[in-house]
């Protein structure tokens, strides 16, 4: 009969040692990267949700995620943390990056999305708030066709 021993020592089992210094100021600098790139991807998913102008400022946030994900990345490499922050440094990039194309598509049709927001923002019924949308729709399509000279490419019901 086997006895159970709760801090997992005995025979194969070495009693765990504890970390030097230089391990815990790594592990702890892992923490600190890992928190601010949280910090800076919540503000990026947030501040994505703002009205325009406001809403330009994800794009900043959005790239300082990503590269505190890369700076995540490399500290919990060098702390020994095994692959534990991997999938978060993945969400991160990811989440950020795609916050990061939604700002430059706001860029680059910051004044038709103004001219939206404006509308709708003006507009007191539904059917308004529709045409605000078609309007917009029709300006984006012959936009697209100059640009590209295909129509057609807007989905609509």
């Amino acid at each position: 009969m086997s006895s159970f021993d709760p801090n997992g020592t005995g025979p194969g089992n070495p009693t765990p040692t504890e970390p030097d210094e230089k391990t815990k100021e790594l592990i702890a600098r892992a923490g600190r990267e890992g928190m601010v790139m949280m910090v800076l991807f919540a503000a990026a998913l947030l501040t994505s949700l703002y009205t325009l102008p406001w809403r330009l400022t994800a794009g900043l946030f959005a790239a300082a995620g990503i590269i505190w994900a890369i700076r995540y990345a490399i500290a919990s490499t060098r702390a020994k943390r095994g692959g534990t922050w991997l999938p978060t440094v993945i969400i991160a990039i990811l989440g950020c990056g795609w916050c990061l194309l939604g700002t430059i598509s706001n860029v680059a049709f910051y004044p038709m999305q103004q001219e939206l927001q404006d509308c709708r923002e003006s507009a007191l019924t539904e059917q308004a708030a529709l045409g605000c949308q078609t309007t917009y729709d029709d300006k984006l399509e012959n936009l697209m066709k100059s640009l590209t000279g295909q129509t057609g490419w807007l989905l609509r019901d």
